[in-house]
């Protein structure tokens, strides 16, 4: 039995352990309002402006930050600054825009005022090819373009001009193997973290594409995955992930460990039907592509009061 002392203590671990964290309010939705039919990536801009991949209508789509529509550009086709399907899209500390042009198998650059600059990648697996691109992401020294390739299995690396620098992963379910990748995301030590879709796991590289770890596993429950796709960091280094057949948002620690999950399959409010991206913005608010639902749903994180821990009880019941 637990002596005095030991009762105390036990009771002091307990109240040293966090509560679970809780997952954030929905607040509104933004409505397709006819400009996009899916949506496979968002960015933010350092002014603030959300720049968003609007896959089959062949176009990047411009909003504020309060989900008000600003511009957009692109156009379909195969010429320089046209698209066959905006995959991905990533932004340089100077301005310039990144965009995987998924199915005409190449990255292509502009300006940021939208000028069509240059384009590189064609189809195949050899160095500097791409085999459909979909995400981007571009390394904290600004040095790396990651890329993507869905059908590749692998992520190429770039540099800001479109110089091939290598490549990682193969086809398969060993580490560092992977079967459909999707979604990328950066934390600001530079680990590059790649949603490894049909093995239904996260993995995470070194910036110099070494494998260094995973989490995730086949499965519904906290922490397990059904076709993980888009991923994003939040200020804080949290991650979070699109749980796409599952119909639900994951949100992780920077190591990997679970936190909270919230949707479900359906149309109402704080409900998914193919949630494909993610996006943490800059005022905490975490923007969501609700894919067949055709809308973005904006989902925040209400501060609650603390409620002070009292130790009323124990003096009450050890009272000398």
């Amino acid at each position: 039995m637990l002596g005095k002392l030991g009762f105390l203590l036990l009771c002091c671990v307990a109240f040293a352990v966090p509560a679970a964290a809780q997952p954030p309010t929905y607040l509104y939705s933004i409505p397709s309002a006819g400009r996009w039919w899916e949506i496979h990536q968002m960015v933010q801009h350092p002014d603030g402006r959300v720049f968003i991949a609007a896959g089959q209508t062949n176009r990047v789509l411009v909003y504020d930050e309060n989900g008000a529509y600003q511009a957009q550009f692109g156009a379909s086709g195969t010429g320089l600054g046209q698209f066959h399907v905006t995959g991905g899209i990533a932004i340089a500390a100077d301005g310039s825009i990144f965009v995987a042009d998924q199915s005409n198998h190449r990255v292509q650059k502009f300006s940021s005022a939208f000028a069509p600059l240059a384009a590189w990648g064609t189809l195949g697996t050899g160095p500097g090819q791409l085999w459909y691109p979909t995400n981007l992401a571009i390394s904290p020294d600004q040095s790396q373009l990651y890329v993507v390739e869905y059908y590749g299995n692998r992520v190429s690396v770039f540099d800001l001009n479109g110089v091939f620098l290598g490549s990682f992963g193969t086809g398969g379910t060993g580490d560092g193997q992977f079967d459909h990748p999707w979604g990328i995301a950066v934390d600001g030590a530079g680990s590059v973290l790649v949603s490894d879709q049909f093995n239904h796991r996260i993995q995470r590289f070194s910036g110099a594409g070494a494998y260094l770890t995973q989490f995730g596993l086949p499965g519904s429950g906290p922490g397990q995955f059904k076709n993980p796709v888009g991923m994003g960091f939040d200020s804080k280094g949290d991650l979070f992930v699109c749980d796409q057949l599952n119909n639900r948002m994951q949100q992780f620690t920077p190591g990997g460990s679970f936190l909270t999950e919230w949707g479900t399959y359906g149309g109402a409010p704080g409900q998914f039907y193919n949630n494909w991206a993610v996006l943490a913005l800059a005022n905490e608010n975490v923007w969501v592509a609700d894919t067949y639902n055709h809308r973005i749903q904006v989902f925040g994180f209400i501060p609650t009061a603390a409620v002070p821990a009292t130790w009323g009880g124990i003096k009450h019941q050890y009272r000398e």
